[in-house]
């Protein structure tokens, strides 16, 4: 079973939410509940290592990394490197890594290093074929920009090697 990590932000309904709240770098958009984070903060980098430690002792099969799409709401080299850091710890498990969404973020990254497979072990895309209006709560179709955009994105991410997974 793989378990569910948020690196990029933070949700006010976990208990270590009071313990890393300053680290908190701005809203969210349509979800209240949650904040962005630095990820290049010492204090969260070392408290999702040791969160994903735990995780790894209990015995899970892998990780589902959500929220490096803080690196498309602040685009800072520190971003990108404390996105890197925690999640090539995660790779030191041997253990799946699957980054939900955080396209901008994959894609520098593998534009800087050529490949993606030190940092994850799959992709799982959201809204290539659909999408959300948040002002009536509905789904729609997804544009034919953004559906082609994912769909080269996630070609790519297949020829480099990892699983591709899509949730509409």
């Amino acid at each position: 079973m793989d378990t569910y990590l948020n690196i990029g932000s933070i949700e006010n309904f976990r208990e270590y939410y009071t313990t890393y709240a300053e680290v908190a770098i701005g809203e969210y958009e349509h979800w209240e509940e949650e904040e962005w984070v630095d990820a290049a903060n010492p204090d969260w980098q070392k408290f999702i290592g040791q969160l994903s430690q735990e995780l790894n002792e209990k015995g899970v099969d892998g990780f589902f990394i959500n929220n490096c799409d803080v690196y498309d709401y602040a685009p800072h080299e520190s971003i990108f490197e404390g996105l890197t850091a925690i999640l090539q710890n995660m790779m030191t498990f041997g253990k799946a890594v699957i980054i939900n969404g955080g396209d901008t973020y994959v894609a520098e990254y593998r534009e800087r290093y050529g490949a993606i497979d030190q940092i994850m072990t799959g992709v799982n895309q959201e809204s290539v074929w659909s999408s959300i209006d948040f002002d009536s709560g509905t789904f729609r179709e997804q544009t034919s920009e953004t559906r082609d955009y994912f769909c080269k994105y996630l070609e790519t991410c297949k020829a480099d090697g990892v699983e591709v997974y899509l949730l509409e």
